[in-house]
């Protein structure tokens, strides 16, 4: 893995942080890919720093949870039907990364695996700023912007220049 995508997860790490700062303890769950375990590791590193509780269990050995991160990806046909399973598995609050978010969303057996549980999840929808988002009770909600550093940003732009 190139440097540009190790500093890359390292700031999704962070994103994921920002989200589950409050959620303890909080399970982590990744799918076995590069991508995924840098993710997962920085998550648990800042909240271990941090003195919070965190699990982390790749998603194939996942058990039920209170608060749980799902990290998985890239965006394919079958990544939406794997984060309703996980969904089924997190009883109060599911934080989604992206791709897994928009891939289950996206299919008619969503609201029904959401219902009771908060779902979190991040998109960065224009240059420099990441959006915070909340799905509850069938509404998506902003929970706040969190405006990227110049360097934050040259970390994007480099990991784009390097993935087109």
């Amino acid at each position: 893995m190139e440097p540009e995508e190790v500093r890359y997860r390292a700031l999704l790490g962070v994103v994921y942080w920002d989200l589950t700062r409050d959620l303890n303890p909080l399970h982590v769950f990744y799918e076995r890919s590069e991508s995924c375990v840098l993710i997962a590791s920085a998550v648990a590193a800042l909240r271990l720093a941090a003195g919070l509780e965190t699990e982390v269990q790749p998603i194939g050995e996942a058990g039920e949870a209170d608060y749980g991160l799902v990290l998985a990806g890239p965006y394919r046909d079958e990544l939406g039907i794997l984060v309703l399973k996980m969904l089924r598995l997190i009883r109060k609050t599911a934080v989604l990364h992206t791709p897994a978010y928009f891939a289950a969303s996206e299919l008619e057996g969503f609201k029904e695996a959401a219902r009771g549980r908060e779902i979190r999840y991040a998109v960065r929808e224009i240059p420099g700023e990441i959006t915070y988002y909340r799905w509850a009770n069938g509404e998506v909600e902003v929970m706040w912007a969190r405006r990227l550093s110049p360097y934050e940003q040259l970390i994007i732009r480099m990991y784009e220049a390097e993935h087109e």
